[in-house]
């Protein structure tokens, strides 16, 4: 008499399609964070001063980026703002998260004033970590 063995197979664990699948992963996080890294500069409209000795940093990878263009206009991210505005939103980073950078990213031929203005109502907020964005001279 034949006796048919009901108990199901066991599961094997496939190892090779898992590290397959981590590494597509990697590579395509590898690649995305490159190139939104560069996009960064290269999408601006703001065209930054020279700094001459200046020191280049990554400030504004994390930061609130506060564009001051030539005509005056104040944008964060795609939307513009009044100064008015402007304080308003920093003073709500300021309460919930205090050591947020604020980089200002001022065009050359944007006024002085208008760049401190900026950087005066992050200040008065009680912002600490504010910077105005400069790009390195490329000199020899």
């Amino acid at each position: 008499m034949k006796f048919s063995n009901n108990e199901p197979e066991v599961a094997n664990f496939q190892l090779a399609p898992m590290i397959d699948i981590v590494f597509l992963l990697l590579i395509f996080f590898i690649l995305t964070w490159n190139v939104s890294k560069q996009d960064v500069e290269a999408n601006k409209e703001i065209q930054l001063p020279d700094s001459g000795e200046g020191v280049t940093t990554n400030s504004y990878d994390h930061a609130i980026v506060i564009d001051v263009y030539a005509d005056g206009r104040l944008q964060i991210g795609k939307k513009q703002y009044t100064l008015e505005e402007i304080k308003a939103q920093m003073d709500q980073t300021q309460r919930l998260l205090p050591d947020k950078p604020v980089t200002i990213w001022a065009d050359k031929g944007a006024t002085v004033e208008q760049a401190f203005a900026v950087f005066n109502v992050c200040k008065e907020e009680g912002l600490e970590n504010v910077s105005i964005a400069a790009k390195k001279s490329k000199t020899n």
